[in-house]
Parts: structure tokens; C-alpha cells; sequence
């Protein structure tokens, strides 16, 4: 049975991290030069550093059409996906997953400037010191973790921007091992905003990631 308390503290959790960069482990998959994703439109959020950023670059290196959703890195981070890739169809919009006027803006913009989207890769998260509200009033984390994670996918649905005709699409969700960790859902003080320290923060964050 797998160990369910190495994530509920920052130093398990870091302890944990560590230890998982010397274990091997075995490929899910190896992408090559005959994954094209040529004709393919991707949304990508977090998309201005680590695995978001490295995630563009491959697909857009693989011949998709990259929309970077980014609360910031405008425009050098897309310059970057470019220039490693070899291809001019890389976009960028700003968003904020902490607000949520924020996404219904980017489904606007989507839905003038691109069309219907044939991948959706919901990459963006944060990591929190200590909780702190929203625009909405909400719990920063369990919104950019998982609230607008489940808003911006159920707009792009209600406003039919997923490409169902011609692709079959593909909704890509980036969780984390620390969901393991969560006991139970907290229907009780769902999205109730409660304070809280960096103690409890990653015991949090795997939660989130539980929900989503």
C-alpha cells in the first residue's frame, strides 16, 4: 500500500521530491516526429515556465497552433516557444486564474480571434506561502487549482469551442502526486474561504488536486 503522508508537510513533501529525482522510473510515453499535431489548435494555460512552457514547445514543435494562456512572460516567453520550434503559430493572452472575469475574457478571445480548440491542456497552478482571497473572495489556491480549472473548461463547453466535428478533442489535466495524500472531500466548507499558513499548504494543494 502506497505511503499516503509523504506529501501532508512541506518538508515530507520536499523530502519526497528529492527522493523521487533518483528513483528510476519508467516512460509513459516518448514523443517523436510522427506525433504530428499539424491542423491541431492548443490551449495551453501556465504556459510561460516549466512543464507549460515545455509542453508549447513540443507541441508546437510537432506543428500545432499554441495558445499560451499566461498571467505573464508577454511577449518573450512566446518568442521563446518560436524560436525552438520553428513556427509562427504561437499566441499568447493574458490570464489570471484568479480571477474569474479573467477566463471569461479569454474564452471571448479565443472564440473571435481562433475558433474552436481541438486540445485543452489545464497546466497552471500556484503554490501559496499563506491563504489569500481572490476577486471573487475565494481561497486563492482552491480557485487556481481547481475552480478555474472547471470554469474555463465548462465555458469553453457552453460556448461550443471545443472542436468536436473534425477532431476527436482532447482535455488534458496536470495533477500531482500529492493528491494522494487528501482523506475526504470537504462538502461541508466547500470553497469557504479559511486562513492558513505554509504549514498547511501542501496538506492544501494536494486536496486541490484531489478535486480537480
Amino acid at each position: 500500500m502506497a505511503d499516503n503522508s509523504q506529501y501532508n508537510s512541506p518538508l515530507k513533501a520536499t523530502l519526497t521530491g528529492i527522493s523521487n529525482l533518483f528513483k528510476k522510473r519508467d516512460r509513459v510515453g516518448v514523443l517523436s516526429d510522427k506525433d504530428r499535431l499539424d491542423g491541431k489548435r492548443i490551449l495551453i494555460t501556465g504556459a510561460s515556465s516549466g512543464l507549460g512552457l515545455a509542453t508549447a514547445k513540443e507541441m508546437a514543435r510537432l506543428g500545432g497552433e499554441i495558445i499560451m494562456a499566461v498571467r505573464s512572460g508577454i511577449p518573450e516567453k512566446g518568442e521563446e516557444v518560436r524560436e525552438f520550434s520553428g513556427s509562427v503559430k504561437v499566441h499568447m493572452i493574458q490570464m489570471d486564474l484568479t480571477d474569474l472575469n479573467s477566463v471569461d475574457l479569454l474564452v471571448d478571445q479565443i472564440k473571435e480571434r481562433f475558433g474552436k480548440l481541438d486540445i485543452v491542456v489545464c497546466n497552471a497552478a500556484v503554490v501559496a506561502k499563506k491563504a489569500r482571497k481572490t476577486k471573487q473572495g475565494l481561497e486563492e489556491m482552491f480557485q487556481v487549482n481547481y475552480l478555474a480549472n472547471y470554469y474555463l473548461l465548462r465555458k469553453l463547453w457552453d460556448s461550443e469551442m471545443i472542436n468536436f466535428h473534425d477532431s476527436t478533442p482532447r482535455i488534458v489535466i496536470v495533477n500531482s502526486e500529492s493528491h494522494r495524500d487528501a482523506k475526504q472531500f470537504d462538502w461541508d466548507h466547500f470553497g469557504e474561504f479559511r486562513p492558513h499558513s505554509i504549514g498547511k499548504t501542501v496538506e492544501l494543494y494536494g486536496y486541490y488536486k484531489l478535486l480537480l
